[in-house]
């Protein structure tokens, strides 16, 4: 008799099989049986979905403070597709300032269950955190992780690791992203704090954070918060005792008694946050056969007080296994919209709309001798003699771009940036 075992969670692949032998009746006992040449194959062929996005080449786009961009999404196979996007900022100068130390959790009420593991082996445990509930922590940064221990005694080594995110919410099976060594001296009965010795940037992805402990048989407990099974959020019930990553079972092992509960795990963060500015019209959805559907993507920049650009990743998993990440590099060149209002030397010129399209109004308070417009390599593109304090300049014929604006008095030149959409 061949049994098999798979998973929700956890790679593409089967979770254990066993074999039994042959019963030979009475007190006899079990038979003798080898295996060889043991081999797994599709018993018939398979149509698997294909996943396509269009297009899937970068992001490039200048906004005027919003824009907005569509991606098609479709299934072009033969089963049915699933995929989730996640957005992830790129963020090269972190805010160190502190906004005050908040504490982000699974952890909902006193701990009143644990889990004990019987055998002398390494174990993983980990919380994982979704985009959604980053979003008002991305740009801080995660500076202390606290997990709940019955019985450290009988830990024999301990490291902290943060891990990448794999498909639909699980962590990557690659090697942790961020380790460190916990010395067992530090771990306390109850609850254990360890500072991160670098502070893990919170940039928009699914974290996960968590130890992986060498244990001593049936003694070291592992603290879960007592939550209703119903309520728990899967996220705080991951762990991973050989390749693949997997949620604590619902009941104990034997019995039928529930396993009620998530990690006693918390981290703790500071620093100052970003103002997020990719909104995507929705994250996650399935599609059949012969079907698309549009990922409508907002981009906006409130913060702009100045032209700037923004980068960004998009993150696609899907169940197409031929293509279970596709990553979109975003880059957003936001502009500010809105009056070129400069005074220097007792000259005060203003130049809008700016951006602009058909035509500019400059006025100043002084006379105007001429205004010229260069190209981004530098060429003059437009030259017009004034002599007044106000003009309208023509720019129908400038193509969208950036331009470089002089405006010229009998003793002053101003110079500044010119947008033509």
């Amino acid at each position: 008799m061949l049994t098999t075992y798979n998973t929700t969670y956890g790679i593409n692949q089967l979770g254990a099989i066993n074999f039994y032998d042959g019963y030979l009746g009475n007190s006899q006992g079990g038979g003798n049986f080898f295996i060889d040449n043991f081999t797994v194959y599709e018993i018939e062929s398979s149509q698997p979905g294909v996943f396509v996005i269009e297009p899937e080449t970068p992001i490039i786009q200048n906004f005027y403070n919003t824009g907005n961009f569509t991606l098609n999404l479709s299934n072009q196979g033969g089963a049915p597709i699933d995929y989730e996007v996640i957005a992830v900022y790129d963020i090269p100068n972190t805010n160190p300032t502190s906004t005050g130390a908040q504490v982000i959790t699974h952890y909902s009420v006193p701990s009143s269950n644990s889990i004990m593991w019987s055998a002398y082996e390494q174990y993983t445990f980990a919380s994982g955190y979704s985009p959604t509930m980053l979003q008002e922590y991305i740009g801080k940064t995660i500076q202390q992780f606290d997990i709940g221990l019955i019985n450290v005694h009988g830990i024999l080594s301990a490291k902290l690791c943060i891990w990448d995110m794999g498909p639909f919410g699980m962590p990557s099976v690659s090697p942790p992203i961020y380790e460190q060594a916990i010395p067992v001296s530090s771990l306390v009965e109850g609850v254990s704090s360890i500072p991160l010795s670098e502070p893990w940037l919170i940039d928009g992805r699914y974290l996960y954070i968590g130890v992986e402990l060498v244990v001593t048989p049936a003694i070291v407990k592992i603290a879960l918060d007592g939550t209703p099974l119903n309520q728990c959020n899967y996220l705080g019930r991951i762990y991973k005792r050989n390749v693949a990553w997997a949620l604590i079972p619902e009941k104990e092992s034997g019995t039928n008694l529930p396993l009620n509960g998530v990690w006693n795990m918390t981290v703790h963060v500071d620093g100052a946050p970003i103002k997020p500015w990719i909104a995507l019209d929705h994250t996650s959805a399935s599609l059949q056969p012969d079907v698309n559907k549009n990922l409508n993507i907002s981009f906006g920049a409130d913060d702009v007080i100045d032209s700037c650009t923004k980068k960004a990743k998009l993150y696609f998993f899907s169940t197409d296994f031929q293509k279970e990440e596709t990553i979109i590099n975003a880059t957003i060149h936001f502009y500010l919209v809105g009056i070129e209002d400069i005074n220097t030397n007792n000259l005060q010129v203003k130049i809008f709309p700016n951006p602009a399209s058909d035509s500019i109004i400059i006025e100043c308070n002084i006379v105007i001798e001429s205004v010229q417009i260069f190209n981004e390599t530098g060429q003059v593109v437009l030259s017009k003699s004034v002599k007044e304090e106000k003009t309208v300049i023509d720019t129908s014929n400038l193509l969208s771009g950036i331009y470089l604006i002089v405006v010229k008095t009998d003793n002053n030149t101003h110079t500044g940036k010119l947008i033509i959409k």
